[in-house]
């Protein structure tokens, strides 16, 4: 954990993924996103993160069931918004989701050039929000 401690450490951005999982993230990444606490420190009315600078979250859900098919989305606000705070040390709006829908073969995203718009332009706002 010290390894991936040091990659956050040192990064601006910070980009989650996951295959959906009955409207879940994969349960690997569920014990990495658990040990974030350690950041944390409790305080009279809150608490604060240890990070010496804000940082950026995003989240990327990839999933076999079509985007309008599925009701998702709204099962990953919680943790958008828990990802939103511990990284920027807001409550204020969720941190950006791209939901993937449809993809079924290992280079079904690769290949969907409309979902691969949709990630550049995440790329582009997070990078501009600095």
């Amino acid at each position: 954990m010290h390894k991936i401690y040091d990659l956050i450490d040192d990064a601006d951005i910070i980009v989650f993924a996951s295959p959906n999982y009955m409207g879940g993230i994969h349960g690997k990444l569920k014990c990495v996103l658990d040990r974030l606490y350690a950041y944390i420190i409790a305080e009279e009315g809150g608490f604060s993160v240890t990070f010496d600078k804000k940082k950026k979250a995003a989240l990327i859900v990839t999933q076999r069931t079509p985007e309008e098919n599925a009701s998702y989305t709204e099962a990953f606000t919680p943790l958008r918004y828990i990802l939103n705070n511990i990284f920027e040390g807001s409550f204020d709006a969720p941190c950006k989701l791209l939901l993937g829908g449809e993809l079924y073969g290992s280079n079904d995203a690769a290949n969907n050039a409309e979902l691969m718009k949709e990630a550049y332009n995440m790329g582009i706002e997070l990078v501009e929000e600095f």
